[in-house]
């Protein structure tokens, strides 16, 4: 085997042991399911559980406490350990679940795995599938998108479109982190483009798209522009 060929083997073995490791400390991770569209803030962060106090009506009738992406990471980032949140297909019955931000997330401080995979209109089947989960500002907003920080270095973020950010759409500032499914900058969303680069990476051993490595190739492509 040519030396080139055997070193980008054991790089892209090594780059899968990472993202492994990672999918798997996320299997036993804390759960947190969001259930709406809104923006409100959790009511007690550490609680264990993503409420905003309010009650959001679901199938029958029957009442549930709401779970907002903001809240999600805001539990999360008061909870140590991994986290997983997903998005409700019983609740988010919309074939694309559009949120729109009226200030800046919170940054993320403990590794999460954000999957919008989840979500009701993706179709895991199809590999070139866009996002069902689509985040933006709202009108007359000017923030970043989301910001992985240090302390969030192993999370994944996967199957999300972030557009119209004044900043960067995605800020990577740990190690370790996986970001594959998303459409950065482009998608049918009300406003397209962001103010900075598409993903600004200052971490190291960030995995930005498919895996590749001894011939094959693993999870799903970006799209950035």
């Amino acid at each position: 085997m040519p030396i080139s060929l055997f070193i980008f083997s054991v790089v892209g073995i090594m780059v899968m042991v990472i993202v492994l490791m990672g999918f798997a400390s996320m299997a036993t991770a804390n759960i947190y399911t969001v259930n709406s569209i809104s923006d409100r803030s959790d009511t007690s962060p550490g609680s264990g559980g993503c409420n905003t106090g309010f009650l959001i009506p679901g199938p029958g009738g029957a009442l549930a406490n709401e779970c907002t992406l903001r809240a999600a990471i805001e539990e999360a980032n008061a909870r140590s350990g991994a986290d997983n949140v997903r998005f409700s297909t019983v609740f988010l019955t919309n074939f694309t679940v559009e949120l729109t931000l009226l200030s800046a997330l919170p940054p993320i401080t403990d590794p999460i795995a954000i999957e919008g995979y989840s979500a009701l209109g993706f179709d895991e089947s199809n590999p070139n599938e866009s996002p069902a989960v689509r985040i933006e500002p709202d009108d007359g907003v000017v923030i970043p998108g989301l910001v992985l920080s240090a302390g969030a270095g192993g999370s994944v973020i996967q199957g999300l479109a972030l557009n119209g950010f004044a900043f960067s759409a995605l800020r990577i500032l740990g190690d370790n982190n996986v970001v594959q499914g998303s459409h950065i900058g482009i998608g049918p969303i009300t406003r397209s483009g962001n103010g900075g680069n598409g993903i600004e990476i200052l971490g190291n051993t960030n995995v930005i798209g498919k895996v590749c490595g001894a011939g094959t190739c693993s999870g799903r492509g970006n799209v950035i522009a």
